[in-house]
């Protein structure tokens, strides 16, 4: 699987819980999943900002999704390390089934 094909998988995933929000990492506007306006979307010229961020009730997580092999930029390494240093949930996730995972660990209710 290339690595456009995961993150594809773990946006529908995402797509698929009601009251959740999430920032795509191509754009730069939150999108809701469910109905609601964003107001449009920009690139994101953040370089090393994380393909996807979950914003949870009262926490937020980021993910950077690398297929097997894949390697950090230098970029995306120094915003993991910023996010670790302040206690911020930062993940790389090499697996479809480690995304999922973690969401369902993070949602009660939900399997």
């Amino acid at each position: 699987m290339k690595e456009l094909e995961f993150q594809s998988e773990c946006l529908k995933l995402l797509k698929s819980f009601k009251a959740m929000h999430y920032l795509d990492y191509r754009r730069t506007a939150v999108q809701p999943l469910r109905g609601g306006r964003s107001g449009g979307y920009k690139k994101n010229p953040m370089k090393g900002w994380p393909d996807i961020t979950v914003f949870f009730p009262n926490d937020v997580a980021f993910f950077e999704l690398k297929i097997k092999g894949g390697v950090l930029s230098k970029e995306q390494d120094e915003f993991r390390e910023m996010c670790l240093g302040l206690n911020i949930s930062h993940h790389v996730v090499e697996t479809y089934r480690q995304f999922q995972d973690f969401l369902y660990s993070h949602l009660p209710g939900v399997s």
